[in-house]
């Protein structure tokens, strides 16, 4: 049974290592995992479609590897509205 992962990119920090966590659970229990992923604007901005591009294209995949399994590298709608989700928040009580 295929199953899907979505996860951030596994390029960096602890997210490669915890994506190998869970992928290596997943085969273990007989499953075979695919992973699928935002590829930031400034890394692959042909995959995005920024707002003066919103009626000429669609937005984009990459099917890549990522050590030996299936990959999928996304792109957004709108990418320079992606700071907004790193805007600061009130704490929840």
């Amino acid at each position: 049974m295929r199953v899907l992962v979505s996860t951030i990119a596994p390029i960096s920090g602890g997210v490669p290592r915890m994506t190998e966590y869970v992928v290596s659970r997943l085969q273990n229990g007989g499953m075979d995992p695919v992973l699928a992923y935002y590829q930031p604007y400034s890394i692959s901005p042909w995959l995005s479609v920024p707002a003066h591009r919103l009626l000429q294209r669609r937005v984009g995949r990459q099917v890549t590897s990522w050590k030996g399994l299936e990959a999928h590298a996304l792109g957004a709608w709108m990418p320079e509205l992606e700071f907004t989700h790193y805007l600061p928040q009130r704490p929840m009580p």
